[in-house]
């Protein structure tokens, strides 16, 4: 995975990752930094996507924001590129489409049909991108 660390997304949950979560997250982003031309594309959607960049702003990554076109479910973290609001589907693809690496901090260890977060990961699987998953209870699934 490290050579294709420079550009790096980001999906999860707007509850907010758990603390092993986060702690995995900046084990990962830190091993898959590539210098200050990385790439970080996320949601900026409220919960895990702001905590996510918080993150790897503090590593050093470039930040990439695809905000969504709700604005009450927007973080609005600040970003060196802020790409056109699209519905939330829509935007998550456009993620995908950006990076080698998907990183991905579900609620529920489950997969599950009506989550944008697993939505984000059945699209990074056909799309043959590098998937980690960040299990809420603690593990990696790669």
């Amino acid at each position: 995975m490290k050579a294709e660390a420079s550009t790096v997304g980001f999906t999860g949950t707007s509850r907010g990752m758990t603390a092993w979560q986060k702690t995995e997250l900046r084990v990962r982003l830190t091993a898959l930094y590539g210098g200050p031309n990385s790439e970080f594309h996320f949601g900026d959607c409220i919960g895990s996507d702001a905590e996510a960049a918080g993150i790897a702003r503090a590593i050093g990554y470039e930040l990439h924001s695809h905000p969504c076109n709700i604005s009450r479910a927007r973080s609005w973290v600040p970003a060196g590129h802020v790409y056109p609001e699209k519905r939330p589907l829509v935007r998550n693809h456009d993620i995908v489409d950006a990076v080698k690496v998907l990183l991905a901090a579900p609620k529920r260890r489950q997969e599950e049909l009506r989550s944008g977060t697993w939505a984000t990961i059945r699209y990074a699987r056909v799309q043959k991108r590098n998937i980690v998953i960040l299990d809420p209870e603690g593990g990696v699934v790669d």
